[in-house]
């Protein structure tokens, strides 16, 4: 049984010198270090600041930078497609919580809801939607490390390293994501003019940051 990597933090993790670390494959040390931060950008709602404070400043765990990837040619395409899709998969449950919230919206426009009832869902909504994604995240971490466990030991190291090119495809779509949906909240709160016109309009590029994303993964390789 796999324990979800929700549960693991970074600053959780034993010292160097325990037993736990020596005993754990570096490739695990480095995905679960690296889902660790997408955590802390849903948290904080800042992807650019924390993600990339992350590349530069690596937690004291011994591991990789996480732009330190790099692709084996001998991976197996199956490994690779299997990477891909996990990766394609999460994304994907991420445009249909941004589809719900989007619903809510188009509900309230139709029922000419007023400026507190607007307020109200929206809030609500997209928090719900954040916690949505943060579950298809949970989900893709511990699929993949199910999968990576399951290919031969000499392929394992490999897989990580693709894992991790998909997952910065996956982040800086749904850094946009995330972005545009503070957007949408923040223009209900300040009930700007042509309010529904802008919802709108960052909904759709939430929809084309998501499409770009998984167009992306797609082209890898």
């Amino acid at each position: 049984m796999t324990m979800a990597y929700s549960s693991i933090e970074v600053a959780d993790l034993p010292s160097l010198n325990s037993f736990h670390i020596n005993t754990t494959p570096e490739w695990k040390r480095t995905l679960l270090s690296k889902a660790s931060v997408f955590r802390d950008c849903v948290k904080t709602n800042n992807f650019a600041d924390v993600y990339y404070f992350s590349i530069l400043v690596p937690p004291k765990t011994n591991r990789k930078a996480f732009y330190s990837y790099s692709t084996d040619d001998t991976l197996p395409d199956d490994v690779k497609y299997e990477m891909k899709s996990l990766g394609e998969a999460t994304l994907t449950k991420g445009k249909e919580a941004a589809d719900d919230f989007k619903t809510t919206t188009a509900q309230l426009k139709v029922e000419n809801a007023g400026r507190e009832k607007w307020r109200e869902k929206v809030q609500a909504t997209g928090q719900t939607a954040k916690d949505k994604f943060n579950e298809a995240v949970d989900n893709w971490v511990d699929k993949t490390i199910v999968a990576i466990e399951e290919l031969p030991e000499d392929q394992r190291e490999a897989a990580a390293d693709f894992w991790g090119l998909v997952s910065n495809g996956v982040m800086a779509a749904l850094g946009e994501v995330f972005k545009f949906f503070q957007m949408i909240v923040q223009a209900v709160i300040d009930w700007v003019v042509d309010m529904w016109e802008k919802v709108k309009e960052f909904f759709s590029t939430i929809g084309d940051a998501i499409n770009t994303g998984i167009n992306w993964i797609r082209g890898l390789f």
